[in-house]
């Protein structure tokens, strides 16, 4: 199986988040969608850019509550910025799939890179993508993980259960670069993470949308959160908008894969 009947077989819409500047990331996504042939599937989503003067002018609408925080106080750095943003841009893309209705949407984010099974430990990828997609459509899931890793440096584990031929259902897996999602799934992640006087207060804790996911929705009884195994996509090495500094995750995502 390829990866566009992959795509068509489980997910109804797919997006990739990209920053306006990053449009060497914009070119690099572009170039793998036309060779995997899913180019004509994917519509992008604009990231968002924090400015400390957009949050301070009124704290109270940016957090949806009254906080402990003092805007004049609060150290406002680039990297805070930049984890707003990106969850921010995620939930603007759950948002977008809410207002079209749609079923099951996958977001992708523009540093993806795709298993191809000549530099990593899997030799046939297609054979990991019929099995795949044979066992999920069995399964009512409401997060499904195209690429992750697990976080036993947080005294984590993943408490893996195999559901089926390379689908297992998991906890406190990371990371957001290849994420879908069903409709009860993002409807529960706005309603948690979304401004509002009864939102979950993420943006005061500084949180991410890949940590709220692996240490709150994951854990929550209610919701089925599977991913493929082996991990199809990882994130590439590049200069990270949010750690401000270059990142290889590579390794992390092959030592850590399930």
């Amino acid at each position: 199986m390829t990866l566009k009947e992959y795509f068509k077989n489980n997910f109804d819409k797919v997006y990739y988040i990209n920053l306006d500047s990053r449009v060497d990331r914009r070119d690099r996504c572009i170039d793998i969608f036309k060779k995997y042939d899913i180019y004509d599937m994917v519509e992008r989503i604009p990231g968002k850019v924090f400015t400390e003067a957009e949050i301070t002018n009124d704290l109270k609408l940016f957090l949806g509550h009254e906080n402990y925080i003092d805007p004049k106080k609060f150290r406002y750095t680039e990297k805070v910025l930049a984890r707003w943003g990106c969850t921010t841009s995620h939930l603007q893309a759950l948002q977008h799939a809410k207002d079209n209705n749609i079923e099951r949407v996958l977001i992708l984010e523009d540093d993806i890179e795709i298993y191809d099974g000549q530099n990593d430990t899997v030799l046939n990828y297609e054979e990991v993508l019929f099995n795949a997609n044979k066992t999920l459509h069995n399964i009512k899931w409401d997060l499904h993980y195209l690429g992750y890793y697990p976080s036993p440096l947080r005294g984590c584990w993943s408490d893996v259960n195999l559901l089926g031929a390379n689908i297992f259902t998991g906890k406190f897996l990371q990371s957001a670069h290849a994420i879908a999602y069903s409709k009860r799934a993002y409807n529960k992640v706005l309603n948690d993470m979304l401004p509002s006087f009864s939102s979950f207060k993420w943006r005061e804790l500084g949180g991410t949308i890949d940590e709220y996911l692996g240490f709150v929705f994951q854990n929550n009884p209610d919701y089925i959160t599977t991913a493929i195994a082996p991990s199809m996509m990882y994130q590439r090495a590049d200069f990270s908008d949010i750690q401000q500094q270059s990142k290889d995750y590579s390794k992390a995502y092959l030592k850590n894969n399930i």
